[in-house]
């Protein structure tokens, strides 16, 4: 059902806030769960295999709203199933198009759990949100995106950005360049998921990323839940008496509410809804982390590198309009096709 004018503007003020704050709390949640007393808990593997296994819950949720809106269920699941193919949901469906996404959602995010141990949340954020370059270059290569000027430009800002973070000498951390490298490689695994998603999805309605997205949770339960308790108890550092289940529960909760307002807002909103609400995040838990004392507020290099992030961001995920006027398009409906895909990339 189309929203009206006056109800979409206010549902995307509340989605783009709702995604700021979300993505905020619960990076400082896990943050804290991973930092506060490392002799008794430090188990990122753990704790991304938690969080994501309440993803299950999209798929049923999605049912329940179904409901409520008194969809045909049985229509709405049969229309779900497409995201499998012609086959449905079935076995080997989940193994061909669901498991190989698994490994690219597990390392993206335990990489950036494990990341959290070693540097503030408002620095992962911002590593992170990186992801957005890393998808341009390759949808170019994977997606043959069309090359444009101001995201080539978006790219450098980007790794500029990132360059001046990390060499920030006021961040003592411990490990703190383990933290930078995990990010890094975090936001790449985060980008391939997401090139890949599209290049093999495709574009898919709500009630088929809820789907995807609870069987990818399936998954998680039941195939992490062994290395997640293997490192516990031999890599990794967990005692059950000392575990921080406010913040877990905490952070996995804010997890979950991020990645339903991320599904809303794709499938009612603009997309680029869901770019601003990233966006807003990273001066936000900037801003956290300042009051908190974990980021020095006399560093430039915090400010300068976050604010070319951020324009690096904008860059690659504002739909530029160009001027038929001022630039010649020889192929219109070529055009048209590169701008639909242009919108569909970037967001975190």
């Amino acid at each position: 059902m189309p929203l009206g004018k006056a109800t979409e503007v206010v549902a995307s003020l509340v989605v783009a806030g709702g995604l700021a704050c979300t993505w905020c709390a619960s990076t400082q949640f896990s943050r804290a769960a991973l930092s506060g007393h490392k002799d008794d808990f430090s188990a990122p593997y753990f704790l991304m295999w938690f969080h994501t296994n309440l993803i299950v819950s999209c798929y049923p949720v999605y049912l329940l709203s179904a409901r409520i809106r008194k969809m045909n269920l049985k229509e709405a699941h049969a229309e779900a199933q497409l995201v499998f193919g012609e086959a449905g949901l079935c076995f080997w469906s989940i193994v061909k198009y669901v498991l190989p996404f698994l490994f690219l959602w597990t390392g993206a995010n335990y990489l950036y759990a494990r990341c959290l141990s070693h540097v503030s949340a408002s620095i992962a954020t911002s590593i992170s949100s990186g992801n957005a370059a890393m998808v341009y270059v390759l949808a170019i290569f994977i997606l043959s995106e069309r090359f444009h000027m101001q995201k080539a430009f978006a790219v450098i800002l980007g790794v500029g950005g990132i360059v001046l973070i990390s060499i920030d000498p006021s961040d003592k951390s411990d490990g703190q360049w383990v933290g930078y490298v995990l990010a890094v490689v975090s936001a790449f695994f985060s980008a391939l998921y997401k090139v890949i998603f599209k290049k093999v999805i495709g574009d898919a309605t709500l009630s088929q990323v809820s789907l995807f997205m609870t069987c990818l949770g399936f998954l998680n339960l039941t195939i992490n839940v062994i290395p997640a308790f293997v490192l516990a108890y031999t890599v990794e550092t967990l005692k059950w008496a000392y575990v921080p289940w406010g913040f877990i529960f905490g952070g996995a909760i804010l997890a979950l509410m991020f990645d339903f307002l991320i599904n809303f807002g794709i499938a009612l909103l603009n997309p680029l809804v869901i770019s601003v609400g990233m966006l807003v995040g990273i001066p936000v838990n900037t801003a956290v982390d300042m009051v908190r004392g974990k980021v020095s507020t006399d560093s430039w290099y915090i400010y300068v590198g976050t604010i070319l992030v951020i324009l690096s961001f904008m860059l690659i995920v504002v739909p530029w309009q160009y001027n038929p006027a001022c630039l010649e398009k020889p192929d219109e409906e070529k055009e048209k096709d590169d701008s639909k895909m242009d919108s569909s990339f970037g967001e975190e």
